[in-house]
């Protein structure tokens, strides 16, 4: 979760937190701030709902009222102290924009224009000069920096933990489990598929076959409605899959909610008969 304190612990070697709330907080320039970071973790939390119910995480809005509320402090404060606060809230504004970047699953691009002409139609019905807030934010180097991001860029949970898989079944019958996704060609490595389930304390980056992602996927959800899987430190296992898993939003749910991309799979019906007998087989040794 975004933790406004902590950020600005780590914004400046030579200033600590505590300082620099109680100067924001002079100027009534903490309290704005203070109410994003509450909105911002509502958003991260709650973004698959919002992503299926409006196609977006909404976040423009926030970021306008921000930069509004922000604004009409900072037309009060006298130079040069201005230049200082405004230099402050700058860096502070990228570097909570960087952050729920990095937390927000979903479009991430898409995301960062959605501030920004958010932020530029404010400026338009304010009257502030929205180049200069472009600047301000450098929302041209945050759009390049998303662009830089790697597909499979990983998401940790809203519990800040790293989240993992569980195997509700008997040892013996998860080591049959792992030799099928290795004979299947699932799976091109062993030792991170029995980590995933193992409490890791770091991403395993696991490769799973692109080629065979509709089948992987429908045997996932096939084991979690056995209930022969399950999750630990996150709200369900395509969580811990998407963290430890390289490009699993991309190449296996392409692009979609887990429950919108099975849906998908079960209205090809003769496909996702056929698969589940092909499951029913492979897993008639191990169950």
């Amino acid at each position: 979760m975004i933790n406004l304190r902590e950020t600005l612990d780590k914004l400046y070697l030579d200033k600590k937190a505590e300082s620099l709330i109680v100067l924001l907080e002079k100027h009534s320039l903490f309290d704005p701030f203070k109410k994003a970071e509450i909105q911002l973790n509502e958003l991260i939390k709650n973004q698959a709902n919002y992503t299926k119910t409006m196609l977006c995480v909404p976040v423009g809005s926030l970021a306008a009222n921000l930069i509004l509320s922000v604004n009409s402090r900072l037309q009060k404060i006298n130079y040069p102290k201005r230049n200082e606060l405004e230099q402050i809230l700058s860096d502070l504004s990228i570097k909570l924009l960087e952050q729920l970047i990095r937390k927000i699953t979903f479009k991430k691009k898409e995301l960062v224009f959605q501030i920004g002409f958010a932020l530029e139609k404010s400026c338009e019905f304010h009257g502030y000069d929205k180049f200069q807030l472009i600047e301000y934010l450098k929302l041209d180097t945050i759009i390049a920096y998303t662009s830089t991001l790697k597909k499979g860029e990983k998401v940790l949970p809203a519990s800040g933990e790293i989240p993992s898989l569980v195997w509700n079944e008997s040892p013996q019958k998860f080591n049959l489990l792992k030799e099928l996704f290795f004979d299947q060609e699932f799976i091109r490595k062993r030792t991170g598929f029995d980590k995933l389930f193992h409490a890791p304390d770091k991403e395993l980056q696991i490769n799973l076959n692109e080629q065979k992602a509709d089948l992987i996927l429908q045997l996932f959800s096939h084991l979690k409605s056995r209930k022969k899987i399950s999750h630990r430190k996150c709200s369900s296992i395509y969580d811990a899959l998407r963290y430890h898993v390289l490009d699993f939003q991309e190449k296996i749910l392409k692009g979609k909610l887990p429950k919108d991309r099975i849906n998908v799979l079960k209205n090809s019906k003769l496909k996702w008969a056929t698969n589940q007998r092909l499951i029913d087989n492979l897993l008639e040794g191990i169950f």
